[in-house]
């Protein structure tokens, strides 16, 4: 009897550097690994191409047919979600099962509009399961969706990363040079909220009564073109008032190191990881600065070649943080927002320090520097609670025990 690989398809709202990217990889590294045939595709590529259809969900019928779909899988449940909803007059429906995998702000803020709110019911009414990444999501999902499935099960790291990191056990790669860089890895949009600790964090270095030099690196794709101008120019203005203030209080070499630095961004024509090492070169250099992302693998060594100091995530929602998880795998401590899915994640002052408002971060960041036997600890906390709690073997197991379970072949006679 010949044997047919099934195949899963991964629908996905963007394959940018953020989250869902994270989540995407991973799943199709499990499926993949279990010998299924894994394709990937986001709303956007699916709907670029002009086809006639008045209904999206038609064009991913086409899709499923085409390329002998068994089961697919929405990261999402609104941006995703959406695009297995009939919008034509016929009821059309999903040629074969599929799944919700959430992604936090569709529970978190999506769910909060009326409109956004019935696309994700009626995705969810269809579905054969769902996933969330904490119990507060699991809790939300179970009220909202009570005749679908739902299952709980935290995001693991990736199998490189686990499998690199647990051989350096407790090792810290904590960047005790000059200077420390606080690291913020979000895309820019209002729900990461990177404005949040600017001002305080450019206080902070004003007033500084150590002799350190301390900067925050923000990286990230910019997922929300309006919410970006307005954070561009809201950095703008704080960099060039924080200069302005030390050049008015410093001696005149400080005012010709900080003339050279005074543009943002101060590194025109440079780039990823040349243009973050010049602007850590440069003495007393911007206490601030945005760089787009770097790829997964460049990032991830990063973080394990002792260049900053400690992760922050200060978001307004969560459903669970890759890039804090990453941080805490590779000897980084990490310093969040004190919202559900970072607490999920973070026990304050046991595996990271929780933080509610800017002041509450600068104080606690200041302890972090001052305090070494705290930072050790922190960081020793946080490798053996990734080790244990995200484990990318047990993630594995658990989606693929759940596609076998519900794996589905396509109705060939299907009328598009």
């Amino acid at each position: 009897m010949l044997y047919v690989m099934e195949t899963v398809l991964l629908l996905s709202p963007t394959l940018a550097a953020t989250g869902n990217t994270s989540t995407v990889s991973r799943l199709q590294n499990h499926f993949e690994r279990k010998s299924f045939c894994v394709l990937v595709t986001s709303p956007h590529d699916l709907f670029s191409q002009k086809v006639n259809y008045n209904c999206k969900l038609k064009r991913i019928n086409k899709h499923i047919v085409e390329n002998q779909v068994n089961f697919v899988i929405l990261i999402h449940a609104f941006k995703s979600g959406s695009c297995v909803i009939c919008t034509c007059s016929n009821s059309c429906k999903l040629c074969v099962k599929y799944a919700v995998v959430f992604g936090g702000t569709d529970l978190n803020e999506d769910i909060k509009y009326q409109d956004k709110f019935e696309v994700m019911k009626t995705c969810l009414n269809n579905a054969v399961f769902c996933v969330a990444f904490t119990e507060s999501l699991l809790a939300v999902a179970r009220i909202h969706y009570p005749n679908t499935p739902a299952y709980l099960q935290q995001q693991a790291l990736s199998y490189q990363l686990y499998n690199v990191s647990m051989n350096d056990s407790c090792k810290s790669h904590v960047s005790t040079k000059t200077p420390l860089v606080f690291l913020l890895s979000c895309s820019i949009r209002e729900v990461k909220d990177p404005l949040f600790l600017l001002e305080d964090f450019l206080t902070w270095r004003k007033l500084a009564t150590f002799s350190r030099d301390i900067r925050l690196l923000i990286l990230g794709p910019v997922t929300d073109s309006e919410y970006a101008n307005l954070f561009f120019k809201q950095m703008q203005t704080l960099i060039m008032a924080h200069h302005a203030q030390c050049t008015h209080n410093q001696d005149d070499k400080l005012h010709i190191n900080l003339k050279s630095v005074i543009s943002f961004p101060p590194l025109p024509g440079s780039t990823g990881i040349e243009a973050m090492n010049a602007w850590l070169s440069i003495p007393d250099g911007s206490a601030i600065q945005y760089l787009k992302p770097f790829e997964q693998s460049e990032f991830q060594e990063l973080l394990r070649t002792e260049t900053f100091f400690a992760m922050i995530n200060c978001s307004k929602s969560e459903g669970m943080s890759a890039s804090l998880l990453e941080a805490m795998a590779c000897g980084l401590p990490v310093l969040a927002r004190n919202i559900s899915g970072n607490n999920a994640v973070i026990t304050d002052s046991k595996n990271g320090l929780l933080f509610s408002q800017p002041q509450e971060f600068v104080n606690k960041a200041m302890e972090l520097i001052i305090d070494n036997d705290l930072l050790k600890k922190l960081v020793c906390n946080a490798k053996q609670y990734v080790f244990q709690s995200h484990n990318p073997y047990k993630e594995g197991d658990f989606y693929c025990s759940l596609l076998t379970k519900y794996t589905s072949k396509v109705d060939n006679d299907f009328i598009l």
